[in-house]
């Protein structure tokens, strides 16, 4: 708008922003192998990130058409990743791959749809060959927070990368949350647990001899508190426990530097002997101090290491809570 006085002289110029853009989106476009031939079967998958939450939601899904074309119509306005999963049947070499070439959810390109129109995304998959070496790797992944503490946790991607050289092997955990690579070739190796929106708190790095090496008991943690979940390993700290009358325990504030307030406040067991014990991500205990019930303690670990830990309140011989913290300097 164009402010002037009665001689047409202008004063100002006012401008406004356009808030009618519109609601949904289309996002579309083809899957294709590395020499830009298209795939012909599978799926593609649409990942939402929404505010509080860690996990990233699954959106919608759709196939991939014979002429190696998907689409997803009336998409809302926010932020998305995308994956294309090949049917193994046409290419039992193909990977997931997301959008921006990538093969684990971390590195993916995001999809800002707040008013436009429709979006073109386009996704080369990622394609491997097969391991002819003597190694072996396995383990199991369980739940820890935000689900029921020890299940298992079946039907993850789960990636071995080496280091350096990328991406060798993908598998996928059974219903019992088991995983394993076989053949694996002589190398340095790490393993990446591919949840969508859950990060790698921690992982294991190994070395695979030329000769016959085995590397057992890799074991994973999936934490899905709203927030603040993750992915770490070694196994719950706390799983399936038998928990006494349950408690109050208080951590203030969290996040914190390292210095905190915990209370424990339990009329049935105010009298008991409590001991407060901290545990880092690899489930080793760090810190332990006695906590009296119905009062306020003083917590100073501020030398330690950023990062998340574990804390655990047993009072005698039963263990009256627990939970996680983050450290942050």
């Amino acid at each position: 708008i164009v402010h002037a006085d009665k001689n047409n002289n202008i004063k100002d110029i006012e401008y406004l922003i356009d808030t009618t853009c519109s609601v949904y989106t289309e996002i579309m476009g083809t899957i294709k192998d590395s020499s830009g031939n298209n795939f012909t079967g599978g799926n593609v998958y649409l990942y939402q990130f929404t505010e509080n939450l860690t996990q990233l939601i699954l959106a919608d899904s759709a196939p991939i058409d014979s002429l190696g074309f998907y689409g997803f119509y009336n998409v809302w306005g926010g932020k998305y990743i995308i994956s294309a999963q090949i049917d193994l049947a046409l290419c039992p070499s193909c990977i997931p791959t997301y959008f921006g070439d990538e093969t684990y959810w971390d590195n993916a390109s995001w999809l800002n749809t707040l008013c436009i129109n429709n979006l073109i995304a386009n996704i080369f998959v990622t394609q491997i060959g097969s391991m002819t070496g003597n190694g072996f790797c396995g383990g199991n992944i369980q739940f820890g927070y935000g689900k029921v503490a020890g299940d298992p946790v079946p039907g993850l991607d789960i990636a071995l990368e080496q280091v350096p050289g990328g991406i060798k092997a993908k598998t996928t955990s059974d219903q019992n949350g088991n995983y394993s690579f076989a053949n694996v070739e002589p190398g340095t190796y790490r393993l990446l647990v591919d949840i969508p929106g859950l990060p790698m708190d921690s992982t294991y790095q190994f070395t695979v001899a030329s000769l016959d090496s085995s590397n057992t008991n890799l074991n994973f943690t999936v934490d899905t508190t709203p927030g603040a979940g993750g992915i770490y390993v070694g196994f719950p700290l706390f799983s399936k426990e038998v928990f006494g009358s349950e408690p109050d325990v208080r951590i203030f504030p969290n996040p914190n530097d390292g210095r905190f307030e915990v209370s424990l406040f339990n009329g049935e067991n105010q009298n008991a002997n409590s001991v407060f014990k901290i545990y880092n991500v690899l489930g080793k205990m760090v810190y332990q101090m006695p906590l009296p019930g119905n009062q306020v303690s003083f917590v100073d670990i501020s030398k330690f290491s950023e990062g998340f830990y574990f804390w655990k309140v047993f009072s005698g011989n039963i263990n009256s809570g627990y939970g996680k913290f983050s450290l942050e300097k």
